[in-house]
């Protein structure tokens, strides 16, 4: 009982230490941009759907075990044991045919959903009343972000600030190694690559304050290249 109550109290503690880690942080489940809506969407999708397969096959687990689990002698009298149904070719072939019609649909969705948010945007606002696309070329370094717009012969350091409603198309370089360009709000990740230049690009819908951080182990202050994004 002592070892029971120490193992419960060892998972409460990492319980809350989980929960207490994820205060203030920023979630992909609260998207407030056209391309994070899409990926939060195709997220909760796929989630949705495994979910569901999940519980079908642990719901069909359980019940064969419970149902047909051994009797007290160990052994399962004639009459309880379950039709054998092997070789049978109409539940092989539902069983093959009913995965792979699924992942056809989430790859369908799926790439639908990529194709949305790759492509970088015509010269065309993407909603009523927003302005011109904006150009910012981000170059990583260790530790740090510059964020430069070349049409304004402006730079910052670790935040950029943006107008709602308008195509932001970002140039992405690095000066020393491998950086990943992340705002968990707004966009999907990208890597920052020496010697190339990446390209993405984000509309945000909703004015605020959205953290951004280096998303690829970079170096021992990695864990402090982050940035904020000011969209107004």
């Amino acid at each position: 009982m002592r070892v029971i109550k120490s193992i419960r109290r060892l998972l409460i503690l990492l319980g809350l230490s989980l929960v207490a880690g994820c205060a203030g942080s920023p979630s992909t489940f609260a998207p407030a941009s056209t391309s994070a809506a899409v990926i939060t969407d195709l997220m909760i999708f796929v989630f949705g759907v495994a979910a569901v397969v999940f519980v079908i096959v642990e719901g069909l687990l359980l019940f064969a075990i419970l149902k047909y689990r051994s009797n007290v002698k160990g052994r399962l009298a004639k009459e309880e044991l379950p039709k054998q149904v092997e070789g049978n070719r109409y539940f092989e072939t539902a069983w093959i045919i009913a995965p792979a019609i699924v992942l056809i649909i989430i790859f369908v969705i799926s790439v639908a959903a990529f194709q949305s948010i790759i492509n970088l945007p015509g010269p065309s606002p993407v909603a009523p009343g927003s302005q011109a696309p904006v150009s910012i070329r981000v170059v990583g370094h260790q530790y740090w972000w510059e964020f430069e717009y070349p049409d304004l012969n402006i730079s910052t350091a670790n935040e950029f600030h943006i107008p709602t409603n308008t195509v932001i198309i970002f140039a992405l370089e690095s000066a020393d190694v491998i950086h990943s360009f992340w705002v968990p709000q707004l966009e999907g990740k990208t890597d920052v690559i020496p010697g190339r230049v990446n390209h993405t690009w984000f509309s945000v819908t909703k004015p605020g304050t959205y953290g951004g951080q280096c998303a690829e182990f970079c170096g021992e202050g990695h864990a402090e290249m982050r940035f904020t994004v000011f969209a107004e």
